[in-house]
């Protein structure tokens, strides 16, 4: 049975593998000592095993005593002809705890190396002092990259050249691509549905109140809340009892005609009560009340020719309007023109500086006087 070299040096890794489970199989200087980390032990002189030669390499143990081999370095030293201690020096990585599970991986390896290999050039440590292994001096005239494209000599595609070098302390990139963002996705396919439905409920609704408007109960002007926002006037929850009082309605009367009350607002201003009882009269004036019964009025209900043409409030009354503030124009003079505000503040400010200095001066000569 005829085997290649790149068999043979796989039997000869499987092997190693089957010594790994074999405690017994220990010879002089290989120990079993009990110990935290693997430690190397004595080399491992070839012998044959059904006619394969199996390559010289060195034997580890670990802590049970078993043995293994590293994978990197069978590769380097046996298969690609390159000395472990040589390859970090070559730009070659090498990891001492991988193992070798298949022919096919060994072979691609081995392959990629022996490309590196022959493509490589090594510079000598010094200028002009070769040494054996460094290239020759033809080879070292070599152009660094044009462009910012540098083709990997063992891959088989392009990488930029920035993925191929560290460039500062910043995050690895590892996108999360796997989000299943189809599964989130909110539609909105019944929003024409909902709008027929919305305007259904309003009509029914204004035919459920009728004859009282469709907006609901009036409402007082107030200013909003925080400095942020109490220069803005919007709709409260209620009027308060003063302007009630003020406005001539009783507080149990005014919800039984579309009025709302609150009894925990206080005015703090007299233009706050000003304008919400002028409000209330102005409502109170267009205010058509219906009898509970027909046919049977009771005081304060509205004439009856009032109530044949009185027709239900669609939308917003008596809204809140911000008045816009008017800008006056005025003709600019001559006095104007000439006068000199920059002038006029510095002065102002040191006759301010001064005023405590100048009373004093006065007081003392007010009393020279009277002496």
């Amino acid at each position: 049975m005829k085997f290649s070299e790149m068999e043979k040096l796989y039997i000869s890794i499987s092997i190693s593998f089957v010594m790994r489970n074999v405690p017994w199989f220990s010879k002089g200087s290989i120990s079993r000592a009990n110990t935290s980390c693997p430690r190397p032990s004595s080399v491992h002189q070839g012998f044959s095993i059904c006619g394969i030669p199996l390559p010289a390499y060195k034997l580890y143990t670990d802590t049970v005593g078993h043995f293994f081999c590293s994978s990197a370095q069978i590769a380097t030293d046996v298969a690609a002809g390159i000395p472990k201690k040589l390859a970090p020096a070559r730009g070659i990585s090498i990891d001492h705890c991988r193992r070798i599970r298949s022919l096919e991986g060994l072979q691609t390896n081995v392959q990629r190396l022996k490309m590196y290999k022959a493509k490589l050039v090594v510079f000598p440590r010094r200028a002009r002092q070769f040494k054996a292994g460094d290239s020759a001096p033809e080879e070292l005239a070599i152009q660094p990259p044009k462009s910012k494209e540098l083709t990997c000599l063992l891959c088989m595609r392009s990488q930029p050249w920035s993925l191929l070098r560290s460039q500062h302390n910043n995050v690895i990139p590892n996108g999360h691509f796997k989000k299943h963002w189809q599964n989130y996705v909110k539609t909105w396919f019944n929003q024409p549905a909902r709008k027929t439905r919305r305007r259904l409920a309003r009509q029914k609704k204004a035919v459920k109140i009728f004859p009282r408007p469709t907006a609901g109960p009036l409402r007082p002007i107030v200013h909003g809340q925080t400095l942020k926002y109490n220069m803005k006037l919007r709709a409260g929850r209620g009027f308060s009892l003063e302007e009630l009082q003020a406005a001539g309605i009783p507080k149990k009367l005014a919800p039984t005609i579309g009025i709302s009350v609150d009894h925990r607002r206080r005015n703090r201003s007299l233009e706050g009560l000003q304008t919400n009882v002028q409000r209330l009269k102005t409502y109170k004036a267009k205010l058509v009340v219906f009898p509970r019964r027909a046919r049977k009025f009771k005081a304060g209900d509205s004439a009856p020719e009032e109530l044949a043409t009185a027709t239900q409030v669609q939308g917003a009354y008596l809204p809140i309007v911000r008045e816009k503030p008017t800008v006056e124009l005025v003709k600019v003079t001559n006095e104007m023109k000439s006068f000199k505000a920059y002038d006029k503040l510095r002065i102002e400010r040191t006759n301010k500086r001064h005023v405590g200095a100048r009373l004093k001066k006065a007081a003392e000569a007010e009393k020279e006087e009277k002496k």
